[in-house]
């Protein structure tokens, strides 16, 4: 007989299922080795019972937990007997291979039914991919017939075209009548020969059959559970949300379509259904319906359905008036009550979905807080789709194996749903692997590789090596391809070389470590001389990964057999990967998912040979599915995708990213499905109203507390932005229900700041500071800093520096970085990853500077007599290093390089260059600081400095170079009390004949400008504001003196004497960066993050900046007065 137990709590159907489950032992109906059989509609809700049943019975054990479609497998089995196979070769993913090998056969190829079929997968360009893809697109659709459109199936098999789709229908027909000539056992067909065999059978099915908690059945499932109900007992255990009749409610839409149809005046009506019953219960209505057609004795008479209050003698809490009403199944409106302002029910508006995870980590710390009875394993979090939570969820959170940190408390928590695909990188890896073939071999590719860390393992690869593999591959110019061959069929060209490729590299990188840097470089080949000694172990670490990768890369070219394939997939997962014991149960996945394709493909008896775009493809479509058991139910917080049947009950429930246009979740029907084309019919299952049913469920699965959160405001530009449809419908409901003055869901809906470190969550002065003020001590610092640092203490500055010209200039151009890298360890440059994958098609600065290196080395070699080749061109070197390319030569941007290195042999004609470099340690006391001023500088033996920097100078970079000579001048003239005159040359670019080309500019300070006194005053002045510029925030920029010199009045000495100097400053600090501010040398990321608020007149040393600039001898050297142009050159001369 078939029995519906309803209930409106969980816990009361699992008590009844217990209590039947006893007294079957009890009555000897069951022996205690006899399995029992519980049948369910999720992985979640198998695990919830196997927890409860142990918790309340001390015991759970031979207990089958089978989904509703496996179970009527089963019991067709035990009536049919052992005719019919243990595993239907009707599931999806056996199903898949033999309509792929119908698909490719040449009986449904050249039937005309198959035109359409075949006109779309072979004109694709993988056409067995795309073919492939058709397959498992036809599994999906036949899967669901089988369930929903049962009927179709029966008149095919009849020759019946049912007139569906003149495009779809013929050869969907077509494949279904081969499958059935092949295996004629199909659902559909079991089920109907099981109930026709029931009566002969009755003795082998199981007695009695449970059925939890599912909320949803077809109706071929119905009918086949009834059937089995009239030769055994079926017990029913359903999940009504509603005591009384609801089989009737309609939507609000139905509803208003239904009265503007019928009268105007009825849009008024004194009674009002439910409206989360009616508009998110759709799912769970159908069912319900459904089961008002069977016949059933009622063994409960409505006893399980209990008000959701523990204690009835306590008043309710909002969340259990909520569901007091939907058990009701009416709007029952409810006047105002201060009472009902509770934490029971709480909605967050955030900005982003971080600061969602954010603000539920202090709520939680605050509800676990204020309720010693809630622990954290009675706590699950829902998102829509976990996986774009889980970075959050990781950083905020703290897993189980990661240790407490001090001061900050962070919940533990696990993370559900999340398939191997996005949370394993060695899965990942291996995913790569498999596309070598088709792969560029880019040289990121193999750098990320060599981070995971079971590749380290089996390389027994260091992070100080892995880093030495990083600086030899930059330096080898490694970027793609593995050799010339492989570049060609990559770039489907029949002309490529080996030049950045693996094995040119590798092969400079190893012959490097057996050539001397003593015997140079050949001209036509560059050695990489950077590995010696034991390095050359780490070097063989590479070489050996390299090389076991071209070897697979050939191995899984080409088609094979199923049995092949996982022969090499399974020796590429053990030569690739180590198996150290934090990563066995990783490896022990994709070795499972590797034998069991294997499996299905040969349970499926395909025979044929598969390629490797679609065992990649299937691989990649198992390591996508989520676990549904893995991490669920642990024993902490618990994250866990929207999973629908998953209406566990839990003291709290939060749901996490209620967005609209996110939930309820849209998914677009397939385009070959006949169903999602005809017309629906009663028990079709819907996504939409999947979700909107499993958000009405959260909400009666919630004892305690139930958690909302959304993204209600932009985080570009605070744009209000609109909550999930079902979300709105729940605000409407509170709103409905609650009369008050202002909208009752206001006083629960939280709009939070933007940032976690903002001063309103640690204000501890205010009201709402005990409801909404944040736990995490690491922001609350950052909310407490002062963005004024006058006011701190200067910092402590060490008694010994040693400091060069280097360190002088980089002080005058950014002070703060000097202050902030030196004194805060803090380094807030953008990181630049020098490792690339794409060859250079252009000069960048870097390589410009190589080039221009390059032209000075072989112009002293002409200016100085070496025999140099004619015909030899210098840039050959930057070629054979992979600096350049060879056709960049003809490029326009290399015009001024082509004769460069004989213009600056010419230039140099006339110009005796210092070759000799003395070195000067100069030790200067300041203000109880000894500093160490070190410089070399080319000097002969009447101190006269002539000295060529091998760059091309900017004018704005001038300035600086003047300085670097002035600094040198005063050291020769403090070291050895006398010097000669200094200059420093370097390239500037020009035009001759109208061609580009380079000169050579000078900077040049004569031996008597300077006396010796004079420049002891001025190295003390610069190592007096070096000081000053270590111990605080100094503003001696040379971009601030630049725009404050041309406003100093001719007869002023000071910068303070500038007319309205202190509205000028402020107007600088007030860091606008908008396109109406010219001030821009401020915008640097050190002075934001010294001051974050900007800074004022006040912070600024007027008289400091002007005792710096307005020094006679620095104020000459920034306003050019060293330099000496460069030589015009004769018209008609190179």
């Amino acid at each position: 007989m078939f029995h519906v137990v309803p209930s409106n709590k969980q816990e009361l159907l699992t008590q009844v299922l217990i209590a039947f489950i006893q007294d079957d032992y009890a009555a000897n109906k069951r022996h205690v080795f006899d399995c029992a059989s519980i049948v369910v509609e999720s992985q979640g809700m198998k695990h919830y019972l196997n927890m409860e049943i142990a918790k309340q019975t001390g015991l759970a054990m031979n207990i089958d937990y089978p989904l509703v479609s496996r179970e009527i497998y089963r019991i067709c089995r035990l009536v049919l007997g052992d005719d019919v196979p243990h595993d239907s070769p009707y599931k999806r993913e056996y199903l898949v291979w033999n309509i792929y090998a119908i698909l490719q056969s040449p009986e449904f190829i050249s039937d005309p039914k198959a035109l359409l079929a075949n006109a779309y997968w072979q004109s694709q360009n993988d056409a067995n991919l795309q073919c492939f893809r058709l397959a498992k697109q036809v599994a999906d659709i036949f899967e669901q017939y089988s369930i929903y459109r049962s009927d179709w199936l029966e008149q095919w098999e009849l020759g019946i075209t049912l007139g569906l789709s003149e495009a779809l229908e013929p050869w969907q027909q077509l494949i279904w009548l081969k499958l059935t000539q092949h295996n004629s056992q199909h659902p559909a067909q079991l089920r109907a020969a099981a109930i026709a065999g029931l009566g002969k059978a009755a003795e082998t099915l199981p007695d009695p059959l449970y059925i939890f908690a599912v909320n949803t059945l077809s109706p071929t499932q119905i009918k086949f559970f009834t059937e089995v109900a009239k030769h055994t007992d079926v017990y029913l255990f359903f999940l009504n949300p509603c005591s009384e009749y609801w089989g009737d409610l309609v939507s609000d839409k139905v509803a208003l379509k239904r009265q503007l149809a019928s009268s105007v005046e009825l849009l008024q009506a004194d009674e009002q259904s439910h409206p989360l019953l009616a508009n998110l219960g759709s799912q769970g209505r159908t069912l319900f319906n459904q089961l008002q057609d069977i016949q059933y004795p009622d063994i409960t008479d409505n006893q399980l359905f209990v008000a959701p209050r523990i204690n009835l003698n306590d008043s309710p809490s909002l969340l259990h008036t909520i569901q007091e009403d939907i058990a009701s199944g009416k709007l029952n409106r409810t006047n105002h009550n201060d009472e009902l302002y509770d934490n029971s029910v709480q909605i967050h508006s955030c900005y982003s979905p971080v600061r969602e995870v954010q603000v539920l980590h202090d709520e939680l710390l605050r509800v676990l807080q204020n309720d010693p009875n809630l622990e954290p394993h009675e706590i699950l979090v829902m998102c829509p789709s976990v996986e774009e939570y889980a970075p959050f969820v990781n950083s905020v959170f703290r897993p189980i194996y990661k240790p407490q940190p001090e001061g900050t408390p962070q919940l533990v928590c696990s993370i559900a749903d999340r398939a191997p695909l996005d949370s394993e990188s060695a899965v990942m890896m291996f995913l790569d692997m498999l596309a070598l073939p088709d792969s560029r071999f880019s040289v990121l590719k193999i750098i990320d590789y060599l981070h995971i860390p079971m590749v380290q393992t089996k390389l027994s690869l260091t992070s100080d090596e892995l880093d030495l593999c990083q600086l030899w591959l930059e330096q080898a110019n490694i970027k793609w391809g593995v050799n010339a061959d492989h570049k060609k069929v990559i770039i489907n060209s029949d002309v490529s070389d080996d030049v950045y490729s693996w094995e040119w590299g590798l092969q400079r990188l190893a012959l490097g470590c057996l050539h001397s840097a003593a015997a140079g470089q050949p001209a036509d080949y560059d050695y990489v001389i950077s590995i010696e000694g034991l390095n050359s172990r780490v070097l063989a670490k590479l070489l050996l990964l390299i090389d076991q990768l071209k070897q697979f890369r050939h191995t899984l070219s080409g088609a094979k057999g199923i049995k092949q394939w996982v022969e090499i997939l399974l020796e590429m997962l053990d030569q690739l990967f180590a198996n150290p014991n934090q990563e066995e149960q990783v490896l022990k996945t994709i070795q499972h998912v590797i034998t069991d394709l294997g499996q299905q493909v040969e349970f499926a008896d395909y025979d044929g040979e598969l390629e490797l775009p679609i065992i990649r493809e299937s691989l990649t479509d198992r390591f996508g599915i989520p676990d549904a058991l893995n991490q669920f139910l642990t024993g902490q917080v618990t994250f866990s995708s929207m999973v629908p049947m998953r209406s566990v009950p839990f003291k709290m429930i939060c749901i996490l990213g209620l967005n609209d246009g996110v939930f309820p979740r849209v998914s677009a029907p397939n385009s070959i499905d006949l169903i999602a084309s005809s017309k629906p019919r009663k028990g079709d299952r819907s996504r939409r109203n999947e979700d909107r049913y499993l958000f009405l469920e959260a909400i009666l699965s919630a004892r305690e507390y139930l958690y909302l959160s959304y993204q209600g405001q932009s985080v570009k530009d605070n744009q209000t932005l609109e909550p999930s449809l079902v979300l709105q419908e729940f605000i409407d409901y509170l709103n409905n229900k609650f009369i008050t003055p202002t909208p009752f869901a206001d006083k629960i809906i939280h709009t939070q700041p933007l940032q976690p470190f903002s001063p309103s969550l640690f204000d501890t002065m205010s009201k709402h500071y005990q409801a909404k003020g944040s736990y995490d001590q690491g922001w609350l610092s950052l909310a407490r800093h002062q963005p004024q640092i006058q006011d701190v203490s200067l910092l402590n500055v060490d008694k010994t520096l040693y400091l060069n010209d280097t360190d002088l200039i980089n002080m005058l151009k950014n002070p703060f970085k000097l202050l902030v890298n030196n004194q805060y360890n803090v380094f807030l440059e953008e990181f630049i990853n020098l490792n690339t994958d794409i060859e250079p098609f252009n000069l960048d600065p870097l390589t410009k500077d190589k080039l221009l290196g390059a032209a000075v080395t072989h112009a002293l070699e002409i200016r100085s007599g070496i025999d140099v080749d004619a015909v030899h061109d210098y840039r050959q070197a930057l070629i054979n290093r992979g600096d350049i390319s060879s056709w960049m030569l003809e490029n326009s941007d290399m015009l001024p390089y082509r004769d460069a290195a004989n213009v600056i042999a010419q230039a140099l004609s006339e110009v005796e260059l210092t070759p000799n470099i003395r070195h000067i340690n100069l030790h200067k006391s300041v203000n109880n600081v000894d500093f160490h001023l070190q410089a070399s500088i080319a000097m002969d033996d009447n101190y006269h400095s002539d000295t060529l920097i091998h760059k091309e100078i900017s004018s704005n970079k001038k300035i600086e170079f003047s300085l670097v000579t002035l600094f040198r001048h005063c050291c020769k003239l403090c070291y050895f009390s006398q010097s000669g005159p200094t200059t420093l040359r370097y390239l500037k670019a020009k035009t001759q004949n109208k061609q580009p080309t380079f000169g050579i500019e000078a900077v040049t300070i004569p031996a008597d400008h300077i006396s010796v006194n004079q420049a002891e005053e001025i190295l003390e002045l610069l190592l007096h504001v070096y000081q000053h510029a270590m111990q605080r925030p100094t503003f001696i920029h040379l971009a601030l003196n630049t725009d404050l010199h041309s406003l100093l009045p001719d007869d002023k000495s000071c910068y303070s004497e500038i007319p309205n100097i202190e509205y000028v400053l402020d107007g600088y600090g007030e860091q606008r960066q908008d396109k109406f501010s010219g001030m821009k040398w401020f915008l640097n990321t050190y002075c934001l993050w010294l001051f974050p608020q900007g800074f004022t007149h006040q912070d600024i040393d007027l008289t400091l900046l002007s005792k710096l600039y307005l020094n006679p001898f620095i104020k000459q050297a920034v306003e050019g007065a060293f330099i000496v142009p460069a030589k015009k050159s004769k018209a008609g001369t190179k």
